[in-house]
């Protein structure tokens, strides 16, 4: 929330007031953020009751615009700025949230001239990751508290400054990214879309999921999860060096030097695509490597596949030769949370059945194909395989459990939501199942948002499509 205010204070820029979710007003930090410039609103005025509320925050809203448009000396006032989050919440899984329009709206309703300006916020890692993937597995959320902000303080701050060796909580989440996609006159915008909310907004997440910085934590996650469908295959080949099984323990090692090589491949995708990379990156060679590795939790793997390997002599000292694939659903969805922040350049790739899943859950990504060097392809197609699977999987499992036509699964209802929690509750239990069984291999298909996504996705469609998405996706489990 105090980012942006910090930089506008750095660049002697007119500090933004916020609008804050009313969650975040609770003792002690309710009032720090108000002093900062923000301003608490209730998250939903669907109740018949919260009309008159609304009306005073319309009201509110518009008079904070009011002064961003006045000319002369009030025009340069600390009050010029009005900042909001489109998504309305927080991210649990790394893509931008549908948005929630309703403080669009009453922006477009002012009909003051102003301007959007989309800000693009990305982070190496994020204190609150573990949180976020319990919740996706299934626990709830735990309400925003004092006691939970000075849990948080004490892992960042003081056992970092005080070198307490409790690596099971403690945070090292390395850099914060800001980056300003190009302004627009919000009379234009209307004009473009024809007053359109949602358009608007899926226009506006579009332009911060195009000007986001991709970090290099996300390029070392995309490449770890590739691996295992690459490793799938050639594991049973005693010729390959690329990696191989621990069939004992069931486990997949990859050489360091393989991983480097990729990501050096996958970050010369992305800039040939015009994505944004971390100007300060040092992901250039082993040292950046292993410390990325460091931030997403791996530690030093001391192993050789025989005596006589010469890399574990002459690279690295036969200390961080290879490191484990993940095995478990909260180190997978640890790394996706990362990937998911580089998919949307990739959406534009999907045919048939493929892309209608993939732009349901990056309705921001990019329609158009992308095109790289020739002997970039192969390496491209093993990408988009990767990117796809988990949701194949979670589609599937859904699927497969939901009745072509029922009304009580109409989500504007009661009945709707409980049957969507009863759907998803029993797909996760069925991906569980499969995952055990061997039938299936992503843990990420077991994130309760991709269940929803494709719960909703699948009620919207008609008869005659449901029966075909149904067959197709039926090959898979």
């Amino acid at each position: 929330y105090l980012m942006m205010s910090y930089i506008c204070f750095a660049y002697n820029l007119p500090i933004p007031i916020i609008c804050a979710g009313e969650n975040l007003n609770i003792l002690g930090i309710g009032a720090m953020l108000r002093y900062a410039g923000c301003f608490f609103m209730k998250r939903s005025f669907r109740s018949v009751g919260m009309i008159q509320y609304r009306m005073a925050c319309e009201k509110y809203v518009s008079g904070l615009l009011s002064l961003s448009t006045c000319k002369g000396e009030t025009y340069n006032n600390n009050n010029s700025m009005l900042e909001f989050f489109i998504e309305g919440g927080r991210s649990r899984h790394g893509k931008l949230i549908k948005p929630r329009v309703g403080m669009l709206k009453m922006v477009i309703d002012s009909k003051y001239d102003c301007t959007f300006m989309p800000v693009a916020l990305s982070y190496d890692m994020i204190p609150e990751m573990d949180d976020y993937i319990e919740q996706l597995l299934g626990k709830p959320k735990s309400p925003e508290s004092l006691s939970l902000v000075l849990k948080i303080g004490y892992r960042l701050f003081i056992q970092k400054m005080m070198m307490i060796d409790n690596k099971s909580s403690r945070y090292n989440c390395g850099n914060a990214y800001i980056r300003f996609a190009p302004s627009i006159s919000m009379l234009e915008i209307v004009d473009k879309y024809d007053g359109d909310v949602i358009e608007i907004a899926h226009f506006l997440q579009r332009q911060v999921a195009l000007a986001s910085i991709i970090p290099d934590t996300a390029l070392v996650a995309t490449v770890i999860l590739m691996e295992r469908f690459l490793h799938g295959d050639c594991a049973s080949n005693d010729n390959t060096d690329i990696s191989f099984v621990h069939r004992t323990r069931q486990i997949i090692r990859v050489k360091l030097r393989d991983i480097l090589k990729k990501v050096l491949v996958l970050k010369n995708i992305l800039v040939q695509i015009g994505a944004h990379l971390p100007n300060n990156s040092d992901l250039n060679g082993m040292d950046g490597l292993k410390k990325i590795l460091t931030c997403l939790g791996y530690k030093n793997v001391k192993y050789s596949r025989n005596n006589n390997d010469s890399d574990a002599s002459n690279c690295w000292g036969g200390a961080w030769n290879y490191i484990d694939l993940p095995n478990t659903p909260h180190l997978f969805l640890k790394l996706a949370y990362l990937r998911n922040q580089l998919i949307h350049f990739f959406t534009g790739m999907y045919t048939g059945v493929d892309r209608e899943i993939i732009f349901n859950e990056y309705q921001y990504g990019i329609m158009e194909q992308i095109s790289v060097e020739p002997h970039q392809k192969s390496y491209l197609n093993k990408l988009l395989k990767s990117f796809i699977i988990p949701y194949r999987e979670a589609y599937a499992a859904t699927i497969s459990l939901l009745p072509l036509s029922d009304s009580s699964m109409n989500e504007n209802n009661s009945s709707g939501n409980s049957s969507c929690k009863t759907y998803t509750k029993l797909a996760q239990d069925l991906i569980q199942l499969k995952l055990y069984a061997g039938s299936i291999k992503c843990y990420e298909a077991l994130s309760l948002d991709t269940l929803k996504n494709c719960y909703k996705w699948f009620l919207d469609l008609d008869l005659k499509k449901k029966i075909r998405v149904e067959r197709m996706l039926s090959r898979i489990i």
